[in-house]
């Protein structure tokens, strides 16, 4: 294994790295080495898998959704240079989990982690009851076996990212995003929008958007998407408290001044795109789940272009919901 490792960084070189870090275009994607013995389906779903065991054995482990994704992001990275003909994907990605949770300061010991993974084992993989109980013995061959095959995953993985352990999620630009912005006719950005965005961006985990763009981006292609999904649109807060003006809302948020509108539009255009089509028929689900009122004094301080610090998610006849927080684990599409 550690022997594919130069090979591997040899890739790196031809997917132009460094200017663009870890970020790839469609082009680059649509050549990864598993496409010489997989098609473009096939390695969707050995990424999805990945990412759907990831967000299981970190669910069981209390692990952060932040934790979470830095390891589906090694994961994703891991895959774009090696192949999936030549490694097991489930112990990857529960090296992936393993280094993420390390990086992230949420280490767990491996005989904690290493019995769960066991347990989250497709049924072509899985072992048999006997086997489960045996793995949370740390002296057992089953624990020892599997303990092993993390460990080599994860010098693997190390080796073929390069020790490049810096991530960034999209979350955090939304919660920064979200505080700076609001729907007309409404003080602040209602709750429901950020819940719903969080919801995408968590859901986008299992496609290969964190290769594709940087988290800022995501995060406001998909506050774009969800505002468009509830009939509304988004606009800075008023000139005394936000610092940004721009002619479209998010200009001031997107720090790369390279990037051009009709780039940044297209991008835009893209994420939201892959989310419809990730969600299908849930998206009209959310369109007809309707923004709730704006509170009588919080519509009042909008038309007069006053300001306040409350919520303004919720309607008179009930309690705004708490805003998720990216510390919690939440399913990916289709989980319950």
């Amino acid at each position: 294994a550690a022997a594919a490792a130069p090979a591997a960084l040899a890739i790196l070189s031809c997917f132009n790295m460094g200017e663009r870090g870890w970020l790839f275009s469609r082009a680059a994607l649509d050549h990864t080495p598993s496409r010489s013995v997989f098609d473009a389906e096939t390695e969707g779903t050995f990424r999805r898998e990945g990412v759907e065991l990831i967000l299981d054995v970190g669910q069981e482990l209390n692990l952060h959704i932040e934790t979470c994704a830095t390891g589906i992001v090694f994961y994703h990275r891991f895959f774009t240079v090696q192949s999936f003909a030549d490694h097991d994907r489930w112990y990857v990605a529960g090296a992936c989990l393993h280094l993420g949770a390390k990086v992230e300061e949420q280490p767990k010991k491996l005989k904690e982690s290493v019995p769960v993974l066991l347990k989250f084992l497709p049924p072509h993989e899985a072992l048999t009851e006997e086997q489960r109980k045996e793995a949370w013995d740390p002296n057992s061959k089953v624990y020892k076996e599997a303990r092993d095959k993390v460990l080599a995953c994860e010098r693997l993985v190390l080796q073929t990212i390069r020790f490049d352990l810096c991530v960034e999620h999209p979350f955090r630009h939304l919660y920064r995003i979200g505080k700076q912005i609001r729907v007309p006719g409404y003080e602040r950005v209602p709750d429901v929008i950020v819940q719903v965005a969080y919801a995408f961006i968590r859901d986008s985990f299992v496609t290969t958007l964190c290769l594709q763009y940087p988290p800022q981006i995501i995060a406001i292609a998909l506050l774009c998407l969800t505002a468009e999904c509830k009939g509304t649109h988004l606009e800075l807060l008023s000139a005394a408290t936000s610092s940004i003006k721009s002619a479209r809302w998010y200009d001031g948020f997107i720090a790369d001044a390279r990037l051009g509108q009709q780039a940044i539009s297209a991008a835009i255009a893209d994420i939201s795109n892959t989310l419809r089509d990730l969600y299908g028929d849930v998206i009209a689900e959310i369109k007809a789940e309707p923004l709730p009122a704006p509170t009588p004094s919080s519509a009042s301080r909008s038309r007069s272009g006053g300001s306040g610090g409350g919520n303004s998610g919720g309607s008179s006849g009930g309690s705004a919901q708490k805003r998720p927080r990216p510390d919690a684990t939440a399913p990916a599409p289709g989980r319950t």
